[in-house]
């Protein structure tokens, strides 16, 4: 039945799994038990077709309609369909992802959120995602105006709000591919990090590059830290604030809530049990992927 609609419909799609985000312009359905999906072009559906398929089918589409401007649709289409590349004052432009731990169910959040990003164009894709296209010459640039974002949004509305801040990219049709690669990126920072609020691509991309190192590698790096880690559960902890804190013993130490000699106590521990220096730049990278990849 799916492939007989496939043929019916000159410009649906198959899919064997459901596609993220769903476009509310596209209507997705499959059989009661069946595996692979067809998506419809709800412009391709004429008058009763709806109804009949809805009928014989499991049916599912996005029916989040808050603060979709013509703008916002344009960018909706470009960044996850076919559309063109949207018009820009600007030659540069920026893409500020955002996802939410639950659903948020009012408008009273959207319309926070949009507050915070005025002159911007807020895309919202689904009650857990959205995206914010800026102009080149209108950035959210402080890391802490985004935390303060964050938090401010989570207290309010008790809704766990993370963003990732992409790149400022020159605005032509690589842009997508770009975005693309960014929205990867976010996914894979947000598994290694669930107690960020805030990332970049300077956060995201070590968590990527431990991701994707060779299996051989991956065992030899972790062998080094899965024994010393099992032992002592809290260094591992330790050992990501300190780095993250730029190696910065007060800094970090003051993260932890304990006292810096407690925490220059930890550290030498570390080196003695396993010889490697946290003095060392190319030490502390390969000890901070060890700390990704073991958890």
């Amino acid at each position: 039945m799916i492939n007989k609609l496939h043929q019916h419909f000159q410009n649906s799609m198959i899919s064997d799994s459901l596609p993220h985000p769903l476009l509310d312009s596209v209507l997705w359905l499959r059989e009661k038990k069946g595996t692979q999906w067809l998506g419809i072009p709800k412009e391709e559906l004429q008058e009763g077709q709806y109804e009949l398929l809805k009928s014989l089918f499991e049916i599912v589409e996005n029916n989040w309609q808050h603060g979709k401007s013509e703008t916002a649709k344009a960018w909706l289409e470009y960044l996850f369909s076919d559309g063109p590349l949207p018009r820009s004052v600007t030659d540069n432009t920026r893409i500020i992802q955002i996802y939410t731990k639950s659903s948020f169910d009012s408008n009273e959040f959207c319309c926070a959120l949009e507050a915070f990003f005025q002159g911007a164009t807020v895309i919202w894709i689904d009650r857990q995602h959205a995206v914010i296209v800026e102009a080149a010459d209108f950035l959210f640039n402080a890391e802490e105006e985004l935390y303060s974002i964050a938090t401010a949004l989570e207290n309010d509305f008790y809704v766990k709000t993370f963003l990732f801040a992409g790149k400022v990219h020159k605005h032509s049709p690589s842009l997508k591919s770009l975005f693309l690669l960014e929205r990867d990126l976010f996914h894979t920072a947000l598994r290694h990090h669930p107690d960020e609020r805030v990332f970049s691509l300077e956060k995201a991309v070590p968590a990527a590059v431990a991701d994707n190192l060779p299996q051989g590698l991956k065992q030899i790096v972790s062998g080094i830290f899965t024994n010393i880690f099992e032992e002592d559960p809290e260094m591992r902890k330790t050992l990501l604030v300190f780095l993250q804190s730029g190696s910065n013993v007060s800094l970090a130490a003051k993260k932890l809530y304990i006292h810096r000699n407690t925490l220059q106590y930890r550290l030498e521990k570390f080196s003695d049990r396993t010889g490697i220096s946290l003095k060392d730049f190319n030490s502390s990278f390969t000890i901070y992927l060890g700390c990704l990849l073991v958890r």
